[in-house]
């Protein structure tokens, strides 16, 4: 291992860096004067809702994102190949997923903070305060642990004090956030997303030109056993396959997507309902686009070393795969400009990820605790409380990230491992809701405290009986007889300086794979290893190698589970009085129409759904969405006899509903009743009724 030297950066690296700081802040400042000047909290919460399409969307990725992304992807590729990669098409269904089960419900309720739906659904505000509480704890560990891994990134390669860029981190997020509120965290996540998407864009094309081209990468990557997209082994304690993978990652992202705090608070602040669902379908494609990019990275830079034949991580050139992409960026790509723009590449993935935290921490903590304590003050000084707990929850990040410093690798790798745990018991709480009219708070509460107490025990029987790691082979046969890699092409200098940075006795002990899934992703592989593991029960064991990619699903099974059984023996349908069908999705109607009505009407508990009422986005004729309930509710009245419209719909499918009469409404139609309704444009002239009717007739004929 290198000894340690000065580390430097090149003028214009820091240059680069200083001005990616100067733009971000300055958008806050733009908008802390623009407008009304975030003086209410509709405008410093949520931009008035009058954002736009795609910077919500844009803002949503990288706010699920952070530059740890931009480390530990790129590392997973390089040590055990893309199957990995391919959560990123689970992100995509999750993102179609919401737009159908969330996105309309939460926009119809016009909600701040997500977790009023909980209140509203379950009639319990300690069903509102445990998932609100948990997921503003989650939150603040989360920015504690985003700060820490560029400060310390910053650290290796310039020597800054790790207090120095932990604290300016965190100023410049909480300045522009504070100042700016959700426009200036929207359009600067937009600002950030370019730089990120560029940099990466740029280490791409110039490590593909190093190695030789686009084929010599696929050829060494294949030739090697890196690619790798379709292991279907159904085994859960193989460490990743495409069920894990694709099936784990759409449950994770759906919580992210569908009810995390986050989106709903972005998708919520645009005008309209068909702009609220096109942002989270948007959502979907770029994290594809940028995932790919990422992968594509790992792949580059794997290909480089095998190209040469001298692998840093075994050649102890560096102690954690994590510093791969740094230490090829300086090492190999040593072009002036380019190591500052890597920083602003990390540094905006962290500022994106704290600034979207701070925001949606200080909406949670002022709709779900402080609202009921300050309704009469005026709205300006409701605003002035708001920005407090923004300011306030910055310098809470600073002490996470400074806490973070001193906790070590595998206690950082523990502590972020129980974090990832909440993500499926919390969807088990909204799902429960949404889906099931006859669950109770009771069931919710008992649900989700049981299930994560569960996902927090695997967790943490996981990290005490690791398997050993396991990772595909590599090659050092040409690292020359000090250990480097023996590349002409690059400055050894910047080698020796990078070395130096991520040298074992600095710093790696305590940036050991930061981001929750590389945590989680370390220690699930699959039983058959020599560790000293046999002294534990076979079932025990079983259960701690589960794959970390399935533990959102068992987190949602098992609060769907335990809290159906717990609302069924507390009352059930009778416990919590009649649910708003405006909280619920019509899921039995929807998927079970092959059943009788009789026990279709004993599954959503006695709730009338109007479809178009909760579900249905119009079609995208968004200036209508007001009067098209109205409209709907009255043709159900007068055309289908006051029928409900699924059972309208089912009728068709079950020919012994009570209820149907087909025959009548052929009759109908043969007697022009429902065409005279519809040219009748005195009383339904709307094309809103129109549409309406036509659909009507259709299904009649």
């Amino acid at each position: 291992m290198a000894s340690a030297v000065t580390v430097g950066l090149h003028a214009v690296d820091y240059a680069v860096f200083a001005a990616f700081l100067v733009i971000s802040t300055g958008i806050g400042l733009l908008f802390a004067f623009r407008g009304g000047r975030q003086r209410t909290n509709s405008e410093f919460l949520m931009g008035d809702r009058k954002l736009r399409t795609l910077p919500v969307a844009i803002s949503i990725v990288v706010s699920f994102i952070s530059g740890i992304l931009f480390l530990g992807h790129p590392a997973e590729m390089y040590t055990r190949g893309t199957q990995y990669s391919m959560r990123m098409f689970g992100y995509a269904l999750a993102s179609v997923l919401a737009s159908v089960l969330f996105v309309p419900m939460f926009f119809r309720l016009k909600v701040i903070s997500s977790f009023e739906y909980l209140e509203a659904r379950f009639k319990s505000k300690g069903v509102k305060l445990v998932g609100s509480i948990t997921n503003l704890v989650c939150m603040l560990l989360q920015m504690g642990i985003v700060l820490y891994a560029p400060a310390v990134a910053l650290q290796a390669v310039n020597g800054i004090p790790l207090w120095i860029s932990i604290v300016l981190t965190c100023s410049v997020a909480t300045l522009y956030t504070t100042l700016g509120g959700m426009k200036a965290v929207i359009y600067t996540d937009v600002f950030q997303a370019f730089c990120m998407v560029a940099g990466m864009a740029v280490i791409v094309i110039q490590g593909t030109i190093k190695v030789g081209g686009a084929r010599k990468v696929w050829e060494l990557n294949s030739r090697d056993g890196r690619i790798d997209f379709f292991n279907m082994d159904p085994d859960p304690t193989v460490r990743a396959t495409f069920w894990s993978t694709v099936f784990g990652a759409m449950c994770f992202s759906l919580s992210v997507f569908g009810v995390g705090q986050t989106t709903v608070q972005r998708y919520c602040a645009l005008p309209t309902l068909r702009k609220a669902k096109c942002s989270v379908y948007l959502t979907g494609l770029f994290v594809v686009v940028l995932f790919s990019l990422v992968t594509v990275v790992g792949l580059v830079i794997y290909a480089f070393y095998a190209d040469i034949g001298c692998d840093p991580l075994r050649a102890k050139q560096i102690s954690s795969a994590n510093q791969l992409v740094p230490y090829f960026v300086s090492g190999v790509l040593n072009y002036p400009g380019l190591s500052g723009a890597y920083l602003a590449v990390l540094f905006g993935g962290a500022l994106s990820t704290l600034s979207s935290s701070l925001n949606s921490a200080a909406a949670i903590i002022w709709q779900d605790v402080l609202k009921y304590f300050f309704e009469r003050l005026p709205e300006t000084r409701k605003a002035i409380v708001t920005k407090i707990f923004v300011l306030l929850f910055g310098v809470a990040g600073v002490g996470l990230a400074f806490l973070a410093k001193f906790m070590g690798g595998h206690v950082l790798q523990a502590f972020t491992t129980i974090l990832g745990t909440f993500t499926g018991p919390t969807l088990g709480l909204f799902m429960l809701g949404v889906l099931f009219p006859f669950a109770n708070s009771k069931g919710a509460v008992v649900g989700c405290l049981l299930s994560t107490i569960f996902s927090v025990w695997i967790a943490v029987g996981a990290f005490v009986y690791a398997p050993h790691r396991t990772t595909l082979p590599t090659t050092i046969e040409n690292c020359n007889s000090s250990g480097n890699t023996g590349y002409n092409g690059s400055s050894t200098g910047a080698l020796r300086e990078w070395n130096a940075a991520f040298d074992n006795d600095s710093w790696a002990p305590e940036m050991t794979t930061p981001s929750t899934d590389e945590f989680l992703e370390s220690w699930t592989t699959p039983l058959n290893n020599n560790n000293n593991n046999n002294t534990l029960p076979f079932p025990l064991m079983y259960l701690y190698s589960i794959s970390f990619n399935l533990y959102p699903i068992i987190g949602l099974a098992n609060t769907l589970i335990i809290g159906i059984i717990v609302s069924l023996l507390t009352g059930g349908c009778s416990s919590g009085g009649k649910v708003d069908p405006k909280l619920l999705f019509p899921v039995f109607d929807r998927f079970c129409c092959f059943l009788p009505l009789s026990i279709r009407r004993r599954l959503r508990c006695g709730v009338e759904y109007n479809d178009n009422n909760n579900n249905n986005d119009n079609n995208g004729d968004d200036d209508n969405d007001g009067d098209y309930d109205g409209h709907v509710q009255k043709l159900n009245h007068e055309v289908v006899d006051r029928r409900h419209e699924n059972d309208f719909v089912c009728c068709f499918w079950n020919k012994d509903d009570e209820f149907c009469d087909k025959d009548d409404l052929k009759s109908k139609m043969s007697t022009g009743f429902l065409s005279k309704k519809s040219a009748n444009s005195s009383s339904y002239s709307s094309p809103v009724e129109l549409r309406f009717l036509r659909q009507i007739e259709d299904a009649a004929l």
